[in-house]
């Protein structure tokens, strides 16, 4: 049962601080610009959540989708995301989860059961990379538009962990259903959808997908109001990592950087210590596996 309660939409800040923290490399925050530019490998190999499987995956679906649950900043606790509630039968083979009631997507549908329902299976059947986060579901049942009951073959106490990877994330099932997806036994073979979703997100996450260009780079555009203070990027850009010289103004808010290998100091009104997983609420310990190249992260 939840602990606390976090917001249902991340902040990217906390992203890129997380990001920086984790991989030991700066951040750096251009004076003229409200995009947040993310710098690393590419090493995407799908969008489609219930295909991708990667280091930068995991970055995009969680800025474009969201899950049932996910982890409190002690990196230990579960905590509601687009489920408010749930409960566990004493077997552990049977978990009901509520949903929120003013959960929407981007394209402003209601997230129902249905979608619950209709993404996990797919999950499973399409038998791609994350599959096995779904081994042993046996049923799931919608028990109203906003109560969802899933069944498990044997007691699995790991379960609620499990769905809270990234892989996870509800997708909108009207949208990818019309796009070409499909959540039965024959989604291996008769699912076309793969190409859509390098060109769409249909989640309800704090970004959506605007545009993807392979081995470059991907961009994200907000999908809610920018209201608070920790929240300032509209949109995201994650290039692949150039030489810091190939963009010199990058760095002129921050000159003591040593680009690639340092973290720069916060001005004086945010230092403070922070931690690199307690500082990004939906970070999980394999959510983030080991980056063969360090990232950068910028602004511009």
């Amino acid at each position: 049962m939840p602990q606390m309660r976090l917001p249902a939409r991340m902040s990217l800040l906390a992203v890129a601080s997380a990001l920086a923290l984790m991989s030991g490399v700066p951040a750096a925050f251009a004076q003229d610009s409200d995009t947040l530019v993310v710098a690393r490998s590419m090493d995407v190999n799908s969008l489609d959540p219930a295909r991708a499987f990667c280091d930068t995956c995991q970055i995009y679906l969680s800025a474009t989708y969201e899950t049932l649950v996910t982890l409190a900043p002690d990196n230990q606790t579960l905590v509601p995301a687009l489920a408010t509630s749930w409960e566990i039968n004493p077997e552990t083979t049977q978990f009901t989860f509520h949903l929120k009631p003013e959960a929407v997507f981007a394209d402003g549908s209601p997230v129902e059961a249905k979608d619950v329902a209709w993404s996990l299976q797919r999950l499973l059947n399409l038998k791609g990379s994350p599959a096995f986060l779904m081994d042993g579901m046996t049923a799931i049942e919608e028990v109203d538009p906003k109560t969802v009951r899933i069944t498990v073959a044997a007691p699995d106490s790991e379960f609620i962990n499990k769905i809270s990877a990234s892989y996870a994330g509800i997708i909108n099932s009207d949208v990818a259903i019309e796009a070409g997806a499909i959540a039965d036994e024959t989604a291996p073979t008769a699912d076309t959808a793969e190409t859509w979703f390098f060109e769409n997100s249909a989640g309800s996450g704090p970004f959506t997908l605007a545009g993807y260009t392979p081995e470059s780079e991907l961009r994200f555009a907000r999908t809610m109001p920018i209201t608070a203070p920790n929240r300032p990027f509209p949109r995201w850009s994650s290039p692949r990592c150039r030489m810091p010289s190939a963009r010199p103004r990058l760095w002129n808010r921050a000159p003591s950087i040593s680009p690639c290998r340092s973290i720069p100091t916060p001005p004086p009104r945010s230092r403070r210590p922070m931690s690199p997983l307690k500082s990004f609420p939906h970070s999980t310990s394999s959510m983030w596996p080991s980056v063969p190249a360090p990232p950068r992260l910028r602004v511009c």
